[in-house]
């Protein structure tokens, strides 16, 4: 699935303040309704559907009956515990230098501190700084296993569809842990997939990160 999900979520459509309320997710594609909040359409429903691209870019499509207006954005940033994504709104009714779209879901990645599973031991992964486009660093610290009290530093991208990839080196090489899909559900965001790298035995070990959200 994508950075996309179920959920009533603000936003900005030419100009005026909406709530999406996304109904369903097809892996990179999506549906729902929306409803203006506020400026001279407030309180009219719409339907859209939508499309997220693997590099984090956004488009949304609205039917008004005398053509399509198309919100578009090239890339989400990732904003205190929101992910955004800012463009412009284009199509019928709108001059041809188009008017601000936005949309906010809380981010499957942020700042704090987080339990996980690194090469099949339990870690604690504290994301220092995340950048726009997915880009994230910290630290992470072994809480149980052989290495338990060992810290180390990681840096990693969260895609725009939604996988997890984080680097570690350990000096001697790279270690990597890269899970395609995050399971979305419960009040928390799970990726579950597979550390590969220099001391690892192939095809790999255990990897999890639970976020909540």
């Amino acid at each position: 699935m994508s950075l996309i999900f179920v959920g009533n979520f603000a936003g900005i459509w030419h100009e005026h303040p909406v709530t999406f309320s996304i109904q369903q997710v097809f892996d990179t594609a999506f549906n729902g309704v929306g409803v203006f909040t506020g400026g001279p359409h407030q309180g009219i429903q719409f339907g859209f559907t939508g499309v997220a691209t693997e590099s984090g870019g956004l488009t949304i499509n609205r039917d008004v009956g005398i053509g399509i207006q198309t919100s578009t954005s090239a890339m989400f940033e990732l904003v205190g515990a929101e992910c955004v994504w800012r463009g412009l709104t284009t199509g019928p009714g709108i001059g041809p230098d188009g008017l601000p779209f936005e949309i906010r879901l809380p981010a499957l990645i942020r700042t704090g501190s987080f339990p996980g599973v690194w090469h099949d031991h339990d870690v604690s992964l504290e994301f220092a700084q995340v950048f726009p486009g997915g880009q994230f660093n910290g630290v992470g610290l072994f809480t149980g296993g052989p290495h338990s009290g060992i810290d180390f530093g990681f840096s990693g991208v969260l895609s725009g569809t939604g996988g997890l990839r984080i680097d570690r080196d350990v000096g001697i090489g790279i270690q990597t842990a890269f899970a395609p899909t995050p399971q979305v559900g419960g009040g928390s965001c799970v990726w579950i997939g597979n550390t590969t790298g220099v001391g690892i035995p192939e095809p790999g070990l255990p990897f999890k990160l639970t976020v909540s959200l």
